[in-house]
């Protein structure tokens, strides 16, 4: 099957699908430490319209990343190698995290909420402890 580099799938479709059953977990498997890879990660409180701000960024970036690609086209193939690059922001927070939020009145959760993997260690304020 040859697709067009910058399709746009079907939501819940069969490529969507693919990616979601067998792409990603390869792609995010990396340490993103080899020579070409990076990986930023960031977190925070966004209004609906600074989300839709960055989304409307991240759609350029893609677009500039397609031009990119179309410019490199003339260059030849040993200079050039397959690269993907994935963009993706949703309100998320981690599941472990959810224990420390702060409550409404803005009171702090008790530590014996904390969720901790066994053997995991977490900074305080005061020492690193480790249950």
């Amino acid at each position: 099957m040859r697709l067009a580099r910058n399709f746009t799938w079907r939501k819940g479709g069969p490529i969507q699908r693919f990616f979601e059953e067998r792409v990603q977990e390869q792609f995010f498997g990396s340490a993103f430490l080899d020579r070409g890879a990076i990986r930023i990660m960031v977190q925070g409180s966004l209004s609906a319209k600074s989300n839709q701000l960055l989304q409307q960024r991240m759609h350029k970036l893609a677009e500039e990343f397609d031009v990119l690609v179309e410019e490199d086209r003339s260059l030849d193939r040993g200079l050039r190698e397959g690269t993907t690059l994935v963009l993706a922001m949703r309100p998320w927070s981690f599941s472990q995290f959810a224990a420390l939020r702060r409550d409404p009145a803005g009171n702090r959760p008790s530590t014996t909420a904390l969720p901790l993997v066994p053997g995991t260690k977490v900074k305080s304020a005061f020492r690193d402890t480790q249950e």
